[in-house]
């Protein structure tokens, strides 16, 4: 709950995308995607084909699912996704096998900061 550690542990996760040796390890392993993922994801209630192939923790909370409330946070877990999705093809292939875009389509939404 602490503002600053959770803007530490976003920082400290972003600053691991940017190591090209560990990405695999990071998305395959380590699964850093629903753990940045999950800052994200809000109480809005998605449609079937939404829940298709996603993971059922991002909406099995329904309404009680709180997004991440400081801007900064949400900024370095959008600068780490980015990161992930730039590190070539086969990352992205497999954060779209994940649905990775639902979420980030539905917090693209609902934020009031660009």
């Amino acid at each position: 709950p602490n503002l600053h550690r959770r803007q530490g542990t976003a920082g400290t996760l972003k600053n691991c995308c940017f190591s090209q040796d560990s990405l695999w390890w990071l998305l395959h392993v380590v699964h850093i995607d629903k753990t940045l993922l999950m800052t994200l994801a809000g109480p809005e209630e998605l449609t079937i084909d939404e829940k298709i192939g996603l993971d059922p923790d991002y909406w099995l909370l329904g309404p009680q699912k709180v997004r991440e409330p400081d801007a900064l946070v949400r900024l370095y877990v959008v600068e780490a996704l980015l990161l992930l999705l730039a590190s070539g093809r086969r990352a992205r292939e497999t954060l779209r096998e994940r649905r990775m875009y639902v979420i980030i389509k539905l917090a693209d939404m609902v934020e009031e900061n660009e």
